[in-house]
């Protein structure tokens, strides 16, 4: 298990400062302590340096050289305590530690899960405008930002859209979308992998009540479990399975239709009041691209549906937590205004 310090300030991000030896310390001092701000650390360093280097030069040098290499071992043991020195010079308050098995983010989302008002301190902390794209290998992801980026400056809405991997940038997001390409498992296999993700996740939307957009797979992953090649688990933010497409009630798999399906499909639009589909008319065309769809437990969380062989679930929402079928950043005019509608949305 490894241990971080915590060191707060106001209006600044929360810094983490791990225990144990510091080997980038022990090999590079004076570029460590550069690279940390320890300036004053750094100046003795070069002074003493400086120094040593007068007073042992007529030693031998082989004995020059184990007192080295004992200094560099001394230095990489206690940088730790210097670095934590040189933030209480500047300000910083310790606060305690954190634990987490895995690395810096692991750690920084156990912090903020732990204590919330922490989200309130750093710069970047409550902006108003912040919309976090989660980034685990999966998506078109840089095409969600761009149709993101155009309705909020068509709407005149001041949006920080962020491409992130990072657990604790997602932990501190007014807003969060979730897209995702491929397989069930993969995807959700793929968000485990990043340090804190899932834990971030499940605070900031099931927890605080942050608005959760899932985006193709990004909104089966909402069900229970999925059944694409095996079974696998999900979120279980909304009741339902996930199944292919001619395993879906009231269609006949016998019908001879293409998997995936693709293409541009008409909406159903079962809950117009829903604030996701203001201004979406009955019939409007989005872009689909799956095989696998959505069976809900429960028909009041459905607001959306197509048609591809029979009924097929294409918007789904409970609460502050919404998903769509299709690719809204594919789907033209009526995509952007979902997206419009998500950046709007007050639930």
């Amino acid at each position: 298990m490894r241990i971080w310090s915590v060191h707060v300030k106001p209006q600044a991000e929360p810094v983490l400062v791990r225990e144990g030896f510091a080997w980038l310390a022990f090999l590079f001092p004076a570029l460590w302590f550069l690279a940390k701000r320890m300036w004053l650390v750094l100046a003795l360093y070069l002074a003493l340096g400086a120094i040593a280097a007068v007073v042992l030069q007529p030693l031998p040098e082989p004995v020059v050289g184990v007192i080295g290499f004992g200094v560099q071992l001394l230095i990489g043991f206690h940088a730790r305590d210097l670095e934590r020195w040189t933030l209480a010079r500047r300000g910083w308050r310790e606060l305690g530690v954190v634990a987490a098995p895995g690395g810096e983010d692991e750690a920084y989302a156990r912090l903020f899960a732990a204590r919330r008002d922490l989200l309130a301190w750093g710069t970047t902390a409550g902006v108003s405008g912040t919309v976090a794209i989660v980034d685990y290998g999966s998506g078109n992801l840089r095409s969600v930002a761009k149709a993101l980026e155009r309705v909020a400056a068509e709407a005149g809405r001041e949006i920080r859209v962020v491409v992130t991997a990072e657990a604790r940038e997602v932990a501190r997001a007014e807003r969060i979308v979730l897209p995702g390409q491929g397989a069930f498992g993969d995807c959700y296999a793929g968000l485990a992998r990043v340090p804190g993700m899932l834990e971030v996740l499940g605070d900031a939307v099931r927890r605080r009540g942050v608005p959760f957009l899932g985006i193709c797979v990004g909104m089966q992953l909402l069900a229970g479990r999925g059944f694409e090649h095996g079974v696998h688990d999900g979120f279980g933010w909304i009741g339902g399975e996930v199944v292919h497409l001619r395993d879906l009630p009231g269609h006949d798999a016998a019908q001879p239709l293409p998997y995936p399906h693709m293409g541009w499909n008409a909406l159903a639009i079962v809950e117009p009041r829903h604030a996701l589909l203001a201004g979406i008319s009955q019939g409007s065309a989005v872009y689909f691209v799956h095989s696998y769809g959505f069976a809900a437990a429960e028909a009041s969380d459905v607001i959306a549906t197509t048609d591809y062989g029979g009924p097929v679930v294409a918007a789904v929402a409970r609460g502050n937590v919404a998903g769509v079928q299709f690719h809204p950043e594919k789907s033209q005019s009526v995509g952007l205004r979902i997206l419009g509608n998500f950046l709007a949305w007050q639930p």
